[in-house]
């Protein structure tokens, strides 16, 4: 059944419109983000703050070496308008970093000293991601045709599938090393019975290559001449997924602070109420996603003019939408805590306010990342992205020790405002060429 949609959807090979991708990207996230939300309400309400605190750990711990391993391929592939690789190698470089990725998480679970049940959870939370970034890299093809529709449909089935089946599992079993163990069967079905399928229709359309991927992958000759390939294709991408992983970090490192000084319950808190402003982020990835490709043909095309209007957009929308959710945190912050989760959250509105001022400054440096990816300003992002890291551990050790939860939303604060000036800075440059010649 989804083969037979996976081709339906193939056919039309035809790149869709700015606001028609944006609509399917904006519903996908939606339903994921909607997903990821009554995944984590299910085991607030079926379950405790501590087995909150277990799952939000095992992403914090998997997620840097899942970015870092994916390299940001996607993006390089996204902004690859001459060409230069063939999708067998953005496809063969996934499969060996993942699973390097993989071992790095087995070697974190043995040297991290957590228990038997977290450690389980990060353990089953790895391979499901990393089955999942497999998938990426067959969203990136889609993304460089301008088909979000395609992306879209995958990412609806796998996370609609995930949230009914976790939900079952943590209903009757009330233990969420099985339920965690749900996520890996979604992954695994949508990327064999959609994701592959799909790709290969698309490319039966596409001047783009997929040789390689069925008989001679794994031959001598053919590993030989890729091998160079491969190693500027790592070159090139290295520094942006450096880039990911200390921006992942700089969001993540408090919540280490946070399990290591005030305990699993705090982090449970913590990360329950940091998740509310992500529920905008969703609109932010949807268009940030849809206009990466058509910000990377405007740069290279020259089309300046083009390129500035559009971050300008962007700008506006992210900056309204920021502000709308400020307002809402402080007129009903502690309502939203207490229906959302449970009357301890609500205890919290003033750390609830802080995250949601960091969530509408994350808006707005959020949409100039994807415009210092579309310039491929790759290099200059991991400099700037490893300064704000630095900052992130000083203040965390500054101020969660001694200001809790709090302490933790102004480390966010303080360095997503850096983020964006360092940010604009790099598109001003870019730009700057272009406009004065230099």
């Amino acid at each position: 059944m989804l083969r037979a949609l996976a081709y339906q959807f193939a056919k039309k090979s035809k790149p869709l419109s700015l606001r028609r991708n944006f609509s399917w990207t904006f519903l996908s996230n939606a339903v994921y983000g909607i997903c990821q939300w009554g995944i984590l309400v299910a085991i607030a309400k079926l379950g405790t703050p501590e087995m909150v605190g277990r799952f939000t750990l095992g992403i914090a711990v998997i997620t840097p070496i899942v970015l870092f391993a994916n390299l940001q391929l996607r993006t390089v592939q996204v902004t690859d308008i001459k060409q230069q690789y063939d999708f067998s190698d953005y496809l063969i470089l996934r499969l060996i970093s993942s699973v390097l990725g993989m071992l790095a998480i087995i070697g974190i679970i043995f040297i991290g000293g957590y228990k038997r049940e977290t450690s389980t959870v990060i353990l089953f939370m790895g391979i499901a991601k990393t089955i999942e970034s497999i998938s990426d890299v067959f969203y990136g093809l889609q993304q460089q045709h301008e088909r979000m529709d395609k992306i879209a449909q995958s990412t609806i089935i796998r996370n609609l599938l995930s949230l009914i089946i976790f939900l079952f599992s943590l209903y009757f079993s009330q233990n969420l090393i099985y339920s965690t163990a749900c996520l890996i069967f979604t992954a695994a079905f949508t990327l064999l019975s959609y994701d592959i399928p799909n790709t290969i229709y698309l490319l039966k359309n596409s001047s783009n290559n997929f040789v390689g991927i069925h008989g001679d992958l794994f031959s001598t000759q053919y590993l030989s001449r890729k091998c160079k390939v491969l190693i500027n294709l790592i070159w090139v991408s290295l520094p942006a997924g450096l880039a990911m992983v200390a921006i992942n970090l700089v969001q993540n490192i408090p919540r280490y602070f946070i399990e290591y000084y005030l305990g699993e319950r705090e982090l449970g808190i913590f990360s329950g109420i940091a998740y509310l402003p992500l529920i905008g982020y969703m609109f932010i990835v949807a268009l940030g996603q849809s206009a990466l490709s058509p910000l990377s043909k405007y740069y290279n095309s020259g089309n300046i003019i083009a390129f500035k209007k559009l971050i300008t957009k962007l700008v506006f929308l992210a900056s309204s939408l920021g502000l709308i959710g400020i307002i809402i945190s402080t007129s009903f912050g502690k309502q939203i805590l207490t229906i959302m989760y449970q009357a301890e959250y609500a205890q919290q509105t003033s750390v609830f306010n802080s995250l949601m001022i960091w969530g509408g400054i994350s808006y707005i440096s959020s949409f100039l990342g994807y415009a210092a990816g579309a310039v491929r300003y790759f290099r200059a992002r991991f400099i700037s992205s490893t300064v704000i890291l630095v900052l992130t551990i000083i203040g965390s050790l500054l101020l969660i020790p001694s200001y809790g939860l709090q302490g933790a939303a102004f480390v966010l604060i303080f360095n997503v405002t850096i983020e964006l000036i360092i940010t604009y800075l790099i598109i001003f440059h870019a730009i700057s060429k272009f406009e004065y010649g230099h």
